[in-house]
């Protein structure tokens, strides 16, 4: 029997990119005849098994809770753990202790100098020297993006089996629906999708647009954050009737607003580690703005219109030309979409030796 194992901080009902991501891995394994089990964590439940999406689903409390899951459960194909935190931790000891004797890969989520390695890092000297020793345990360390690359380096410089376990498999999609679009031609909705952070853009996007004379446009803003960041956002867009705050959607709600939309703006600074939304937009082919963050520029090249971070004035420089000049901007993501296709993602993880 061929079988996968996923590890992951969170999974459904919880809604997120890493949730939809192992979502997709899954899905995929199992359309190539395998089996897929799935560990996630929640702290102080008792140990819980439930069947989502066709994966089986074990939720755990604790530390004894997943190692006593592997004295079972053994001859998994390949272990793939999301983030660098709990679970690709406690997988790294399994292996050194040799309880655990599979192919083993731990993948980052974030990217920037605020990814998770740089988090564990800015922790205590010792403490971060043993926990990498023990994420080093894993057969592959895998990450999105250079910075991931760069950060893993620096921290096993000098240790060539180490450095040798570095590979650089992204985060993969279904792009089966990327044929039946067509490019924009026109624009005059234009949207917002994401947490309402400071660093994610909202308020650079916001205030763009706002100095945007032309009154034909509309701004939708999908998203949710803190009650306090959200009434912030309702008072600095109360005076403009072109811009219009969706909140929370999900599902059908969300696709078809999505569906309506001309171009996307994400302006962000967060540390992201392979933006969900943009693959997103891009399979609906809709222009993208964003900022050059994590590995955007190499997947995408220049088929997105880069802006500079924090720079408000820049950001409305480019949304306006934008739209004034959409039929000259040629852009095409039929080849960025195919790196990050997730059954050439499955295979890779599955030509990992």
């Amino acid at each position: 029997m061929k079988r996968v194992l996923l590890l992951t901080p969170v999974f459904y009902p919880s809604i997120g990119g890493t949730e939809e991501q192992v979502k997709l891995l899954g899905e995929e394994f199992i359309r190539l005849g395998y089996t897929v089990d799935i560990i996630t964590y929640k702290k102080g439940r008792q140990e819980r098994q439930e069947k989502i999406f066709g994966m089986n689903i074990f939720t755990f409390g604790g530390f004894f809770d997943f190692l006593r899951f592997f004295t079972k459960n053994k001859n998994y194909d390949i272990i793939i753990s999301r983030q660098y935190y709990r679970h690709s931790f406690y997988l790294g000891i399994g292996k050194f202790l040799k309880i655990i004797k599979d192919k083993s890969v731990v993948c980052t989520d974030s990217g920037g100098d605020k990814d998770e390695i740089c988090v564990i890092k800015s922790k205590s000297y010792f403490l971060y020297k043993i926990y990498f020793f023990f994420i080093a345990q894993n057969d592959y360390l895998n990450c999105l993006n250079n910075d991931n690359i760069r950060h893993l380096q620096n921290i096993y410089k000098g240790k060539p089996k180490y450095l040798d376990k570095i590979t650089n498999i992204y985060n993969g999609i279904d792009i089966s629906s990327f044929e039946k679009t067509k490019k924009k031609k026109n624009i005059k909705n234009i949207l917002f999708l994401g947490r309402f952070e400071k660093e994610k853009g909202i308020f650079e996007t916001i205030k763009a647009f706002k100095n945007i004379e032309n009154r034909t446009l509309q701004l939708h803003l999908i998203g949710y954050g803190e009650k306090k960041g959200e009434q912030e956002i309702k008072s600095l867009i109360k005076n403009d009737a072109r811009i219009l705050f969706h909140g929370k959607k999900y599902g059908e709600e969300k696709q078809k607003i999505i569906d309506g939309i001309d171009l996307f703006v994400f302006p962000t600074y967060y540390p992201e580690g392979q933006p969900v939304t943009l693959t997103e937009m891009a399979i609906k082919n809709i222009p993208i703005i964003s900022t050059d963050i994590a590995n955007t520029k190499d997947i995408y090249g220049d088929n997105i219109l880069y802006v500079e971070k924090k720079n408000e004035a820049d950001l409305q420089k480019k949304m306006e030309w934008i739209i004034e000049n959409i039929s000259d901007f040629s852009y095409n993501y039929t080849e960025a979409l195919k790196k990050i296709d997730v059954r050439n993602i499955v295979r890779k993880f599955l030509d990992l030796k």
